[in-house]
Order: structure tokens, then sequence, then C-alpha cells
């Protein structure tokens, strides 16, 4: 039969494996995401002459 703790140990093993990559998926796609919804930003340079006008 089944040695029962080498059985607790691949269960626990897989669960810390899906619960590790579900982690490290999420961390790569938060700041992806927070970087689409990002509005543009464009600079503008005045010239010294027209900065007070």
């Amino acid at each position: 039969m089944f040695d029962r703790d080498k059985v607790q140990r691949t269960t626990a093993a897989i669960v810390a494996a899906l619960i590790f990559s579900s982690v490290s998926v999420s961390a790569a796609v938060g700041p992806a995401r927070s970087l689409e919804t990002a509005p543009a930003q464009v600079a503008q340079v005045q010239d010294a002459d027209r900065a007070n006008a």
C-alpha cells in the first residue's frame, strides 16, 4: 500500500508549488496592469521668450 507520510508530503509539495506559482504570476501581472492603465504623459518645454507671455 501507499505510505501515508509520503502521500502527505507529496500533497503538501503540490499545494506549495501551486501557491508559489500563482504568487509569482500575480507579482508579474500586477506591475504590467498598472502600466497599461496609466495615462500617457507628454513633456512640454517652454521657450524663455514665451514662458511668461
